[in-house]
């Protein structure tokens, strides 16, 4: 299956890419993830982003709970959550909707299992920039660079259909020996 964005419509607010989203046989979900975390977050500038790339793992006794954090409720072998209407929308758990909707749910949750692999900084800096919140070994790509492409160019398997060109890395920094680590 294909990388499908899940995040805000600029992957630069943050963005949230997901692929083989399935419900086991023992009934759990799970999925690949990769994130992009700005990091005005934490306080970061806005051109500085974390990626991390892992998978979502939700077991089956947690549903409940994690689909109550997005407004949603599970009825059987159904997901239901309110629609944009009015009236109820109800979707088959292992539905692409459903996996969605499951997906949702896991990351609202918490269960992330991913590591931070890189910090990446989109433009050179500037003397008005905020302070750098993470230490990690940081990439520099030249200003107007797009987010997918850089994710395409830095993470395992990212195919994601985005149509922008390449983008084009200005450095790549060392990492900071004081402030706080990734």
């Amino acid at each position: 299956m294909q990388w499908v964005h899940t995040g805000d419509v600029k992957p630069e607010n943050g963005a949230a890419y997901v692929r083989n989203p399935e419900i086991d046989e023992g009934g759990d979900f799970s999925a690949e993830i990769i994130e992009c975390i700005p990091e005005t977050n934490v306080g970061g500038d806005e051109k500085r982003h974390l990626l991390r790339q892992g998978t979502v793992f939700l077991p089956r006794k947690s549903f409940k709970d994690a689909l109550a954090t997005v407004g949603a409720r599970i009825d059987g072998n159904h997901i239901v959550r309110p629609g944009h209407h009015g009236s109820d929308e109800r979707y088959a758990a292992d539905s692409p909707e459903g996996l969605l909707e499951l997906f949702h749910a896991a990351h609202a949750y918490g269960s992330i299992e991913a590591e931070i692999e890189v910090v990446v900084q989109i433009g050179a800096d500037q003397d008005y920039d905020q302070d750098r919140k993470f230490t990690g070994e940081r990439c520099i790509f030249y200003h107007d660079s797009a987010l997918e492409s850089i994710i395409e160019q830095l993470m395992d398997a990212f195919d994601y259909p985005h149509g922008k060109p390449k983008a084009r890395l200005l450095e790549v920094e060392e990492a900071l020996e004081e402030g706080m680590s990734p």
